[in-house]
Order: C-alpha cells, then sequence, then structure tokens
C-alpha cells in the first residue's frame, strides 16, 4: 500500500512540508491508480506519521480526493502500561496512540473509517506472544456489551529477515527488517495456540475488503 516516506518529529510539519506532503501522497496515490487501475482500499503512513498533527489533516483531504475509504487509527488501549516495553518504546507508543486520538477529527470530517480498536503497538517484534495479543485483545473489548460485534486491526510485521542490500522500505533494510524479530512474529501469529483461541472466542479473520462492503454503522465480526 502507499506509504510516505517521513521521519516523526516531535514538531508539526511547517506549510512547505505540508505542501510536499501533499505531493508525495498525491503521487503515490496516482501512481497506485496507474499499475492497478482503482485506488486502494486503504492507506497508513510508515511509523504513523499520518496521524502526526498537520500531516493528518493534509493526509484526510487527499484520501478523500481519491476516493479512499478506510486508513488506520493507531489507538491502543493501556499501552502507557506495558512494563515489558522498553522506555523509549513505550514513548513512542504513546505519542503515537496520543496523535491518533487528535486525528480522529480530520479523519472523520473527510470520511475516513477505520476499525473499532487496534493491537499492535505493544505486541511488535520480540514482544509478541499468544498471550500479549490475547490481553490487547481483551483490553480493547472491555466495556463492549456482549453479542456487540466489533473490528479490531491487529499490525504486524511477519516475514524473513532481508538479507542487504534487498528488503527493507524505500531506503533499504533497516535494523528490524534484518533482524529475527519479523520471523518470530510469523511463528507466533501462525501457531496453532493463538489460532485456536480465536476460533473458540468467534474471532473471524477478514480484511479491510471485507470491512469496505459494510455501510458505516453496520457491524462485522471482529
Amino acid at each position: 500500500m502507499p506509504r510516505i516516506w517521513l521521519k516523526r518529529s516531535p514538531r508539526p510539519p511547517t506549510i512547505t512540508k505540508h505542501h510536499q506532503v501533499r505531493e508525495e501522497l498525491e503521487a503515490q496515490l496516482s501512481r497506485f491508480r496507474e499499475l492497478l487501475g482503482k485506488s486502494p482500499t486503504h492507506v497508513d503512513g510508515h511509523q504513523h506519521v499520518h496521524v502526526l498533527p498537520g500531516v493528518c489533516q493534509v493526509f484526510a483531504e487527499a484520501l478523500q480526493e481519491y476516493g479512499v475509504r478506510f486508513t488506520r487509527l493507531p489507538a491502543e488501549r493501556g499501552v502507557g502500561s506495558c512494563a515489558w516495553l522498553e522506555a523509549p518504546a513505550r514513548a513512542f507508543a504513546c505519542t503515537v496512540e496520543r496523535d491518533a486520538r487528535a486525528a480522529i477529527g480530520p479523519f472523520s470530517r473527510h470520511g475516513l473509517r477505520w476499525t473499532d480498536a487496534f493491537v499492535g503497538l505493544s505486541t511488535c517484534g520480540r514482544h509478541m506472544s499468544a498471550h500479549r495479543v490475547l490481553g490487547s485483545l481483551a483490553r480493547a473489548l472491555e466495556d463492549i456489551p456482549a453479542g456487540h460485534a466489533l473490528t479490531a486491526e491487529l499490525m504486524a510485521h511477519p516475514g524473513y529477515p532481508s538479507v542487504p542490500p534487498a528488503g527493507g522500505c524505500g531506503e533499504g533494510p533497516d535494523a528490524f527488517s534484518c533482524s529475527w524479530e519479523r520471523l518470530h512474529e510469523l511463528h507466533v501469529l501462525t501457531a496453532p495456540t493463538l489460532r485456536a483461541w480465536l476460533a473458540q472466542n468467534g474471532v473471524q479473520l477478514c480484511a479491510i475488503d471485507d470491512l469496505d462492503s459494510k455501510r458505516p454503522g453496520e457491524g462485522v465480526p471482529l
């Protein structure tokens, strides 16, 4: 899917950078249409840059113009209390979560949709385990009435370590792309333990296309 290759910054982008973000977004969306003959079903940004203050408004405007209906809202409940995360990772997760909640307004005004819940900031790489994935899903389900259907996105990066110079994102493989952590995620996500629990609890795996077939407000399984 299209992504914006910008680094997260604690300061909002300047007006000049807003213009650059818009140009980059339009170039990627246009290229996607050229290659596939249609707009993508959903778009988000690398390291959640699409929810940064200032960027989220430009992002939402561009997606609306190109008819993109879905994005990611990386607001994970309780991520600040996940003691297994190192301090820098926890601080980053909390910043992303805060920015995501602030982006709800611009996203909503431009007709974007997202899943009811999000999981993944606390279960990335070596931190992923079936127990933690299930725990994060349980937090997302808190206060949800019994029998009420909702959707949740599990962010993951399963795969095999890159072998330089191939792989990576835009500028070649980074440390995470080359690490064993991607293979670890693959093993956790395909393990019988996790799949069995999901089935036992009535969790139905789906894709964005399944959500796109539903009207706003119409419930679909998790």
